[in-house]
C-alpha cells in the first residue's frame, strides 16, 4: 500500500513524499528511512477543495532523537 507521508527535519526543511509499505501507519508507529528512524506524530491539514479531500491524510514524520542519542 502506498501512503503519503512528510518528513519533517530538525531544521524546518520538509520533503512529501509516498512510502511504499504492507504494514498499517499512523500516529505512533516507527520506521526506517534514509539511514534514519522516523515516528509518526499526527496528520498534516489538508485545503478543503474536493480533490484534496477524497485523498488519505498525509502521515506528519520526525526523526526519532531518542534513537540518536543511544549511537
Amino acid at each position: 500500500m502506498d501512503v503519503p507521508i512528510e518528513l519533517r527535519y530538525e531544521k524546518g526543511r520538509s520533503h512529501e513524499m509516498t512510502l511504499s509499505t504492507t504494514q498499517k501507519l499512523g500516529p505512533g508507529s516507527e520506521f526506517d528511512l534514509f539511514g534514519r528512524h522516523w515516528r509518526i506524530v499526527g496528520t498534516a491539514l489538508q485545503p478543503r477543495s474536493t480533490a484534496w479531500s477524497q485523498a488519505p491524510p498525509r502521515l506528519v514524520c520526525v526523526p526519532d532523537d531518542r534513537l540518536a542519542e543511544k549511537a
